[in-house]
């Protein structure tokens, strides 16, 4: 058994109270983020007017599909973010008190994190591309090789985003395999 693993005081590992403590801090955070989000957006942007600019980009023909449906849908993206920031910090909350529950809804977190990274590298995919193929005409001044050197941009940033994507999906199935493994239920049992 590892250091972690080892209960402290009343049988609480520091793996679990250290976790706890993090996604405590970070669903706080998001949380207040996301109001924020949801304030700003209300003083500094009517809807009217994004829709507005929105309509004027794909006249032009120069407007992603991905980057409509996430204009069009903005205050939406936001309310989900904000309420999946709150469920995070109750399960947190939820997890330090050693409730069984919260530590079933935690690892249901994970998992949905692990899927949600998965998506995110298939719709950069398919962000990246669409970009790509809506670029407009260049400017007539611009270097011969800017469409390449751009090209070689978006596929950098493609590796970074798949290397981190995938760097949290091994973080979170080890979380998940951490708190499903006998020594951390057994400092849920009997917690309700």
């Amino acid at each position: 058994m590892s250091s972690a693993d080892s209960p402290t005081r009343a049988g609480r590992s520091d793996f679990v109270t250290l976790l706890a403590w993090v996604f405590i801090g970070l669903g706080g955070l998001s949380t207040l983020m996301a109001m924020a989000q949801y304030m700003m957006i209300n003083m500094m942007v009517s809807i009217g007017q994004m829709q507005d600019a929105m309509n004027a980009a794909k006249a032009r023909g120069d407007f992603p599909p991905a980057a409509e449906f996430m204009f069009g849908h903005f205050r939406q993206l936001i309310g989900a973010f904000f309420l999946l920031s709150l469920i995070t910090l109750i399960a947190a909350v939820g997890l330090l008190k050693r409730w069984n529950w919260a530590r079933l809804l935690f690892i249901g977190l994970m998992a949905l994190g692990i899927a949600w990274n998965l998506a995110g590298l298939f719709f950069q995919r398919v962000m990246m591309s669409s970009m790509l193929s809506s670029m407009p005409l260049l400017p007539p001044d611009a270097p011969a090789d800017f469409r390449t050197q751009f090209e070689s941009m978006m596929t950098g940033m493609q590796i970074v985003g798949a290397i981190f994507a995938l760097g949290f999906c091994v973080l979170y199935g080890w979380i998940i395999k951490r708190l499903m493994s006998a020594a951390v239920r057994q400092e849920f049992d009997g917690a309700a």
